[in-house]
């Protein structure tokens, strides 16, 4: 209801000001100085592209300085107590026509203009808000990696430089000049709706899910662009200021529909934080512009526009901070899947060699002890071939589960090195230590009455000069004596390197 009140009252009242030209003007305004100005209760406020601007006094023929300057400052220019009533003030300046050809400047008493200030106050805050939005999620992207979070600091701090221009912190940098003025809130702007449709694609999958809605969305985006610049430069009273609003709001509109479809599809946490996030500038964007077009009377309504971006913008934060705890458990659920067999839930050969790499170079730089268990299954192919593969499957699990549930100390790791194989890395194990778990291992897979396995263990000092393969060779040789010794036993010896 809000949106079809405002474009009624833009069809009837198009722009504020008239239609401007895109060049800068020079004119010049003389103007008669109300009463009371010697309690210095009158002030002067230029536009915010007002350039090198001059102001006399005019007394009985006189032409008395007043101010002059670059760009015009941002505060009110109060008027000297010498200004008497009834003198004329000449005021000179370079402007961006906003106002027609007339100068842009306000003739006010000081009181008022002052207000101005605790608008500048209210648009600090929000620049505030959404920079330290952007500094917490810079922080969150680089533990996340995410393209939501990136798209989402694109985003905040597009707007965090948008009002930064709107308060003219970065006037000294320009000095009020056209047409870098209005080239400046372009780039603000332009930059926030671009993140906002990366950012909502990429936190919906967008463009992988609904490719068609995406690529309207970058249509209807792109076509926004052209709009805004187009309304930056010729100013508000532009012929097609209506159609740029119209196309805001299919803008949102299209975002909006993005994140339904996503929850349609059955991502409801998410997508109905994204949902959420759009009703501030849903309700925001029109406030702003009635309160603009004086059918609102409400000045602090004017606020509406930043508030309603402030409402999307924590929404937004909460929304990616709950998809990146999604990604970082899938990661991680993926990580450890990856270091696991699939068949046995134990350490899979990859995680054996980084562990065992990891343990002998860490027991060489502290002269620690070291054992290796390297455990196999007594007939295990005999047992395929009579039982079935089904069989040899549910022994290689018990097998494992034994094993494993032997050797469970924090740093120990028990592996399926291969086929039928498995491995046990003992951190801080001498050989007597090594040769009792090993002996314990081999009673906790006889006693499950599915297979015997025998065991090779080797223990020892790591040596700096050699590598864990030696490790290895030793354990292997082991083992084999332990078959050739009539199987499920233990053959434990000592490496001397």
């Amino acid at each position: 209801m809000l949106h079809v009140l405002a474009l009624a009252v833009l069809v009837r009242f198009p722009g504020i000001d008239g239609a401007s030209p895109v060049h800068p003007v020079s004119s010049r305004a003389s103007i008669a100085v109300p009463a009371d100005v010697a309690r210095e209760t009158w002030a002067l406020l230029f536009s915010d592209s007002t350039y090198d601007y001059e102001i006399v006094a005019v007394r009985a023929g006189r032409h008395l300085p007043v101010a002059r300057g670059g760009p015009a400052p941002i505060e009110p220019i109060a008027l000297p107590p010498w200004v008497h009533n009834g003198d004329r003030l000449e005021i000179s300046a370079t402007f961006a026509p906003a106002f027609g050809d007339r100068l842009g400047v306000r003739f006010a008493p000081l009181a008022s203009l002052r207000d101005q200030r605790a608008d500048r106050i209210v648009l600090a805050l929000f620049a505030g808000f959404f920079f330290a939005m952007t500094l917490v999620n810079v922080m969150g992207w680089f533990t996340s990696r995410s393209s939501a979070s990136a798209w989402y600091c694109g985003l905040s701090s597009a707007m965090a430089f948008t009002l930064i221009y709107l308060l003219g912190w970065l006037r000294p940098l320009y000095g009020g000049v056209p047409p870098i003025h209005q080239l400046l809130h372009t780039v603000g702007i332009g930059a926030f709706l671009v993140c906002v449709a990366g950012f909502g694609m990429t936190l919906l999958d967008g463009f992988r899910r609904d490719r068609v809605l995406s690529i309207a969305v970058i249509a209807v985006c792109a076509f926004n662009l052209v709009l805004l610049a187009g309304e930056d430069v010729f100013g508000s009273g532009w012929p097609l200021y209506t159609l740029d609003e119209v196309a805001l709001d299919s803008f949102l509109a299209a975002m909006a529909l993005l994140g339904a479809r996503a929850f349609i599809r059955g991502d409801r946490t998410v997508a109905g934080l994204y949902l959420i996030a759009f009703l501030g500038p849903f309700a925001g964007i029109p406030l702003n512009d009635l309160t603009k077009h004086n059918i609102i009377g409400q000045y602090w309504v004017t606020y509406s526009f930043e508030a309603g971006v402030a409402w999307e913008a924590s929404f937004f934060a909460y929304a990616v901070a709950l998809r990146n705890r999604s990604l970082r458990s899938e990661r991680d659920r993926l990580d450890r899947l990856a270091h696991l067999d699939q068949l046995t839930g134990v350490a899979n050969r990859r995680t054996f060699d980084e562990r065992l790499a990891a343990a002998w170079t860490a027991a060489s730089q502290h002269s620690g002890t070291l054992a290796l268990a390297m455990v196999d299954i007594d007939r295990f192919k005999s047992l395929n071939d009579e039982r079935g593969h089904r069989y040899g499957d549910e022994v290689l699990r018990t097998v494992a589960a034994a094993c494993a549930g032997v050797s469970s100390r924090e740093g120990d790791c028990f592996a399926r090195y291969g086929g039928e194989e498995f491995a046990a890395i003992l951190v801080g194990t001498d050989f007597e230590g090594g040769s009792a778990v090993a002996e314990r291992m081999r009673r906790a897979v006889e006693e499950t009455a599915l297979a015997t396995v025998s065991i090779g263990l080797v223990a020892t000092v790591p040596n700096p000069a050699y590598d864990a393969g030696a490790l290895v060779s030793a354990a292997d040789a082991a083992l084999y004596r332990a078959k050739a010794a009539g199987r499920n036993c233990v053959v434990a010896e000592t490496l001397t390197i």
